[in-house]
């Protein structure tokens, strides 16, 4: 008697992986992205006129925040979910 594992087709396998793990990676380029708008925009502040600039680089760090949060939850689902 042959005694190998059965094994599932290789398309249904490698399916499933490519769309888990491209999420994750999706959430670390737009923490990323979040993180250089930014610094681009207190590096750009002009304090003089005011605030605005500096109100809208703190929405961005809590918008990058949120992507980091889910970033390593979503890398943890399992492949078969």
């Amino acid at each position: 008697m042959d005694q190998r594992p059965a094994q599932p087709p290789p398309d249904a396998e490698s399916e499933p992986k490519l769309k888990i793990y491209f999420l994750p990676n999706l959430l670390t380029a737009g923490n990323l992205f979040c993180g250089f708008v930014a610094l681009t925009k207190i590096v750009e502040a002009d304090l003089t006129t005011g605030f605005q600039d500096i109100r809208f680089a703190l929405g961005f760090i809590q918008l990058a925040c949120i992507f980091d949060l889910f970033d390593g939850r979503v890398a943890r689902i399992p492949p078969g979910f």
